[in-house]
This record gives C-alpha cells, sequence and structure tokens, in this order.
C-alpha cells in the first residue's frame, strides 16, 4: 500500500520521537497510530505493544492495540485488550463501543466491568536461532509473526533484515519490545548491540554484547560479538576468556563471524576457511531471490574483449574498507576493464556508495 505524503510523514516525526525517547510510552503510542492510519498493521502493533509495555495502565494503548487484534483476525486477544482498557477506564466509551461490537459480532455475551486480567504473553525464547542473514524474507516472517502471535526469534529476525535494509529504528524498536517482555533475551541484546556499534555508540554495543553472554554464555553469537566489540574499543581486560569462548563458538557456528572479522582473533586457517564457506553458503542461499544471474563455470578468455571484474561486499558505506575499496575501484582502467559490484548489505546512499557506483559499468543489490 502506497503511503500518502502526510502518511509517511507522520511515520518519519514519530519514529524520530521514539529514538530520541525509546521509553516513552506516548511516542511509542502515537508511532503505532501513525502506522495504524497507514494500514501498515504489524508495525503497529509492535509499537503498541511496547507502549503498554512501557505503560500497563495506558488505556488508550491497549484499545487501539485491541483494533489492531481484530483487523488481524486474532479475536481472543482483541477482547483481552479491550476489556484491559474498559476496566482501567471504565468511563472510555470508544473503548467499550468496540467491545460490544465485538462480542456481538462473535455471538459472546457482553462482558461486564469484572476485572480483566492483563493479556498474557507467551514466551518462547530461542537457544542461539539467530542469524546475520536470516532465511526468511520480510514478507515471510510477518506472516509467521501474525500467525504466532509472539515469537522472540521471528520478531529479531525480522528486526535483523529490518537493521539490514537501514531501518534500524524500526529494529530497534521491536528489539526493545521482546526485551519488555523477556528483559535477559540474548537475540534482543544482540540486536541492540549491533544498532548500537552501526550508530557509533561502542560503549553501548559493548555493555549490551556483554549482557547477553550473562544472558546466556553458551550463544555463539554472544561471544564472537563481545570479543569484536572489545577489540573495536580496546578493551583487553577480558580477551583471554572472550578469545577462548569465540573460539569455541565458531566450532560449533562457523557463520557467527564474518571471514574478516574472525582474522583478528584466529590463526588456524581451518576455522577461517569455515567461516569463508558458512558465508558464501548464506549468500548462495539467498541468490535465487535475486534477478542476477551468477555463472557457475569460467567463461573462455577471448583477448579482443574486456575483461570483466566483479567485487562483492557487504560494506559499500562509510566503513574503512567501503573507503579503500572505492579509492580502488576507482583507479581501474575502464577501457580494459567491465567493473562490476555487489551489494551484499543493503544501506542508504551515502558518498562512498555513489563513489562506488559512478566507478562501476553496473551495481547491484544481492
Amino acid at each position: 500500500m502506497t503511503l500518502t505524503t502526510a502518511q509517511a510523514s507522520s511515520i518519519e516525526s514519530w519514529l524520530r520521537g521514539t529514538a530520541l525517547e525509546p521509553e516513552n510510552p506516548i511516542t511509542a503510542f502515537n508511532l503505532g497510530a501513525a502506522y495504524a492510519i497507514a494500514q501498515q498493521l504489524f508495525a503497529a502493533l509492535a509499537s503498541l505493544l511496547l507502549a503498554t509495555g512501557l505503560c500497563p495502565t495506558y488505556a488508550e494503548a491497549w484499545s487501539l492495540l485491541g483494533e489492531i487484534y481484530w483487523k488481524q483476525g486474532n479475536f481472543s486477544e482483541a477482547l483481552d485488550a479491550l476489556g484491559k482498557a474498559v476496566s482501567l477506564t471504565p468511563g472510555y466509551h470508544a473503548a467499550r463501543e468496540r467491545l460490544n461490537a465485538l462480542c456481538k459480532q462473535k455471538g459472546l455475551t457482553s462482558p461486564t466491568l469484572a476485572a480483566w486480567p492483563s493479556p498474557a504473553v507467551k514466551l518462547e525464547r530461542s537457544t542461539g536461532d539467530w542469524q546475520l542473514h536470516p532465511s526468511h524474507d520480510e514478507t515471510e516472517l510477518r506472516a509467521l509473526i501474525s500467525a504466532r502471535g509472539y515469537d522472540d526469534r521471528c520478531i529479531i529476525k525480522l528486526a535483523v533484515i529490518l537493521f539490514a535494509g537501514g531501518r534500524s529504528i524500526e529494529a530497534e524498536c521491536m528489539a526493545r519490545f521482546v526485551l519488555s517482555c523477556d528483559p535477559e533475551n540474548a537475540n534482543a541484546l544482540l540486536a541492540l548491540s549491533s544498532i548500537a556499534h552501526h550508530q557509533g555508540r561502542a560503549e553501548d554495543a559493548l555493555k549490551l554484547a556483554f549482557a547477553a553472554t550473562d544472558s546466556m554464555p553458551e550463544h555463539p553469537l554472544a561471544s564472537v560479538q563481545a570479543l569484536s566489540f572489545s577489540l573495536a574499543v580496546c578493551a583487553w581486560q577480558h580477551f583471554d576468556k572472550l578469545k577462548t569462548r569465540a573460539l569455541k563458538a565458531l566450532s560449533v557456528m562457523p557463520g557467527a563471524a564474518q571471514p574478516a572479522e574472525a582474522l583478528f582473533f584466529v590463526d588456524d586457517p581451518a576455522i577461517l576457511v569455515a567461516c569463508g564457506q558458512a558465508l558464501a553458503n548464506t549468500i548462495l542461499a539467498a541468490a535465487p531471490r535475486s534477478q542476477i544471474p551468477i555463472p557457475h563455470a569460467p567463461v573462455p578468455r577471448n583477448a579482443q574483449r574486456r575483461l570483466t571484474i566483479g567485487y562483492i561486499s557487504a560494506d559499500f558505506h562509510f566503513h574503512p574498507i567501503g573507503r579503500l575499496i572505492a579509492e580502488l575501484i576507482s583507479h581501474h582502467t575502464r577501457g580494459e576493464f567491465i567493473i562490476r559490484a555487489y551489494s551484499v548489505w543493503a544501506s542508504a546512499d551515502n558518498p562512498v556508495r555513489d563513489v562506488v557506483r559512478a566507478a562501476c559499468d553496473s551495481f547491484d543489490e544481492l
């Protein structure tokens, strides 16, 4: 559904508000209302659950949450949320009317104002089923969450996809919602740690990574991320302990570290090869979703034709590799080479990306 200019502007304004005050239930509610007006029901649901988690007595948030559940066909949750709104504020006529209308539609007796229990949140804590590049896409995950209700694994995977697509504010809201239900959820802590690191908040990123390792010491990604972020800020106090954990983690899940990341603390060639293979498998698994053909056999060289060189990277943005590769690509003799670039990490346009794009014959997103 295409947003109107007013809808897009409203959502953007409240996204900025939640970024500035992530624990303010009013901004979370207004963001949910903006999404609801734009008929983005799942995003509205996430924001309203955050609002009610931050302020359990927020009747307006419960009422709108009930309306969203109703539209999604989750009638039991809708009854609970609307009942909560009415019990919190008996004079809230709009919520009472919605509740009565829902009961009439479902053939139920209209409820009294007896105490309604708070909606139960079903926690399904995962044990490390979280990947940097999840196998599901955004549409699939939204459908899964709509069908299952609360499932921290699906919500965090969706947050990672949004983060990879440059939608870090939405990703952060989802991760914080999971934490509001389960304050020790390692996957949510890791997602927030990655977002903080990307935003340049190195100390916050490190604290969140350590919190994840404290919550789930055996989590492979937590061990690797805590070590990587420690190295980034030269925090050597726990290096030996973290390195031992990280090496053990890579033996279980080679994909827990990118190959370039593993170079900082791994000197075993077999582990480095395994990390590279894991990354390649992840990229190839996503390749069928791309419209870009990937040759599986070398093409015989024709001396009369220009040589084609391809660069594949997740760092065509403000990153040391991105800055260096942009300069390197621009020095190719364009008359002798065909230069193609493939980005495996979506990000907003930026000067580094613009330089790479201008220096190539083609620039494609994988």
